[in-house]
C-alpha cells in the first residue's frame, strides 16, 4: 500500500508521494485483494497470506484483518494473518518460504535452515520467495533457490528520482506436487 499514516508516509515516518490519497489506496488495495479472491475461488480453494512489508506494516495488516473477517465462514478462502514475518507453505515434495525480504541478504538465505528447517528436510523443490528489491532476480543457493519477484506496484517520486525503472509485472507458477516448478508465466502489468 505504500503508505502507512493519513500524512502519506511509510512505518518508518519517510513521506512518499504515490499519487493518491492514503485512504482510496487502502480502498483500491481492498477491491484488488476481493476481486482476485472471488475470481479464483471457482477454480481452487484460495490461501492468502499476509506479509508485511517495510513502508506499510499497520495499514496492511489492518486491510489483512479486514479480508480475513469478510471471509470468515468460508471453507474455500484461507487468510492467513498471523504476526510471523516470513511463513512457508508445503505441498507433495515442495516448500516455498515466503518473506518481504527487507534484511539482509545473508539472513534471507538462511531462513529456510533457521525458521523452516523440519518443512526443508521433508521437501525436496525449494524455494525462497521474497519482493522488497522489487525486480526480478533468480539465485540458485545449493538446493535452494531465491525468487525475488518484480513489482505490480507503479513508481513513486522517490523511485523516479532515483532513476529505478523496474517493469510493473509478476509470474504466475504452476507447481506439480511431486515435480516442483511446471510452469511459469510472466505477466506484465
Amino acid at each position: 500500500l505504500h503508505y502507512d499514516t493519513d500524512k502519506k508516509t511509510t512505518t518508518k515516518g519517510t513521506a512518499i508521494d504515490f499519487g493518491m490519497l492514503p485512504k482510496d489506496m487502502f480502498d483500491a488495495g481492498e477491491s484488488l485483494i476481493l476481486e482476485i479472491i472471488d475470481l479464483l475461488t471457482p477454480v481452487a480453494p484460495v490461501d492468502v497470506i499476509y506479509l508485511e512489508g517495510n513502508h506499510d506494516k499497520m495499514m496492511s495488516y489492518g486491510l489483512f484483518k479486514g479480508v480475513a473477517a469478510y471471509h470468515r465462514g468460508n471453507s474455500n478462502v484461507n487468510v492467513d494473518v498471523s504476526h510471523k514475518p516470513s511463513k512457508c507453505r508445503q505441498w507433495g515434495d515442495n516448500l516455498v518460504v515466503l518473506t518481504h525480504g527487507d534484511m539482509p541478504r545473508k539472513n534471507v538465505r538462511d531462513l529456510v535452515t533457521e525458521d523452516f528447517r523440519e518443512e526443508f528436510g521433508e521437501s525436496k523443490f525449494v524455494e525462497i520467495h521474497s519482493a522488497h528489491l522489487h525486480h526480478k532476480v533468480v539465485e540458485e543457493m545449493g538446493s535452494v533457490v531465491l525468487r525475488t519477484l518484480s513489482t505490480i506496484a507503479g513508481r513513486t517520486d522517490w523511485e523516479n528520482s532515483k532513476g529505478y525503472r523496474s517493469q510493473m509485472a509478476g509470474d504466475a507458477i504452476v507447481w506439480d506436487d511431486k515435480r516442483g516448478i511446471v510452469l511459469t508465466v510472466p505477466v506484465n502489468v
